[in-house]
């Protein structure tokens, strides 16, 4: 039995997880953002549509008619003028994820091997990036084993990575 030691993905790699981390963050980001959307509605008792409709067009079309600009709120209503930051945050987050994505996008199309996991049933984009990046080059691995003996050696971040994405 081979041992597998002092392996570190290729250059190209780790360039291809960077977007991928920073998807994962502005993911987080966009979430806390509508965790204190959610709770400002809350404070002040005002309903607000359930689940994900809140993040439709719909939905925020309706939350936007509670904003109003900081500046001109009185002392009474300066939670719509919170909310208008958090809205106009949220929309600048969503417009970082789709650049973040288009970018992903690309560079999966010029990786043949996202390409060939593509082909697998049920093994979409976001799937294929993570095999990829997580196992780099397959063919440093004799046997089936040794990969699941690499996955379960990763670090913590790179299996919340492979499970989550």
């Amino acid at each position: 039995m081979a041992i597998i030691s002092g392996i570190t993905p290729s250059f190209r790699g780790h360039n291809f997880r960077k977007p991928q981390k920073y998807r994962k963050v502005v993911v987080g980001r966009i979430n806390r953002v509508q965790n204190a959307i959610r709770a400002l509605f809350d404070q002040q008792g005002v309903k607000m549509p359930s689940g994900h409709r809140a993040w439709t067009v719909q939905g925020i079309d309706e939350l936007s008619q509670q904003r109003r600009v900081l500046s001109e709120c009185d002392e009474n209503n300066l939670w719509r003028g919170e909310l208008d930051l958090e809205l106009t945050m949220l929309d600048q987050l969503w417009e970082h994820l789709t650049t973040v994505e288009r970018k992903l996008e690309t560079l999966a199309k010029q990786e043949t091997r996202i390409q060939l996991l593509q082909t697998i049933p049920g093994v979409g984009r976001k799937t294929a990036e993570v095999i990829v990046t997580c196992l780099d080059d397959p063919k440093r691995f004799e046997s089936s084993r040794q990969v699941a003996a690499y996955h379960y050696s990763c670090s913590y971040e790179e299996l919340v990575i492979m499970l989550f994405l």
